[in-house]
């Protein structure tokens, strides 16, 4: 199952170079959808008219197109902010892959009579606990944007508190140690697109354009 998840992550991975578009088109210019693309269906432009004419315009003035090489690479690789997001981000995830594939291995562990379908539906809630959480804190994890690495903080504590609980609480009190994983779910969300989000603010300058745009809109 890891090899097959790892190999679809891999071909997907490299086809999104070809499949997404490096920035917005200008306005009524659609993308070439030959071959393979012209199934997939094409979201609606999130800008249209006036909106749109103003923001192609601002990012033809903000970016350059240049191709990379392995000089570039080498840049990226010994600057020292790297390192640390990638330790965050190998971390949330490590949690998050042993939570998805050991979790209905807890949850019998804790209350072994279980059924296969008790089972499934007691282990689909912590991810149902994850997406509330991203619904909830990354909005305000975006608004409030300078504070992000308390964002990032506040949902691993989350985390850890979740594993302490389902760890450590009474061996007879299956609903307690099992909100714990419900905890860790929680936690979990928020922690993967902060981390990406703040990934992007430190690599790459702010551009006016888009709080511009965003008062507009």
């Amino acid at each position: 199952m890891f090899l097959l998840y790892g190999l679809v992550g891999v071909i997907v991975g490299v086809s999104l170079l070809w499949w997404l578009p490096d920035r917005p088109l200008p306005p009524g210019e659609e993308s070439s959808r030959d071959g393979w693309q012209k199934w997939i269906l094409q979201s609606k432009p999130a800008l249209t008219g006036e909106d749109a004419r103003i923001r192609h315009e601002d990012l033809t003035k903000v970016y350059n197109r240049r191709a990379w090489n392995v000089n570039d690479l080498r840049q990226v690789l010994k600057d020292w902010r790297l390192w640390p997001l990638v330790i965050m981000y190998f971390g949330v995830v490590g949690v998050g892959i042993g939570t998805q594939s050991y979790g209905t291995v807890i949850i019998r562990s804790i209350k072994p009579d279980l059924t296969g379908v008790q089972l499934s539906l007691l282990f689909a809630p912590i991810w149902i606990m994850d997406l509330i959480a991203i619904l909830l804190i990354t909005p305000l994890s975006d608004c409030y944007h300078h504070h992000r690495p308390l964002f990032f903080i506040s949902s691993v504590c989350i985390q850890i508190a979740g594993l302490l609980t389902t760890t450590f609480a009474g061996a007879s009190n299956f609903w307690s140690r099992y909100a714990g994983l419900l905890i860790v779910g929680f936690g979990l969300g928020p922690t993967d697109p902060i981390t990406m989000a703040w990934t992007n603010e430190i690599f790459m300058k702010r551009h006016g354009e888009a709080w511009r745009l965003r008062a507009r809109l």
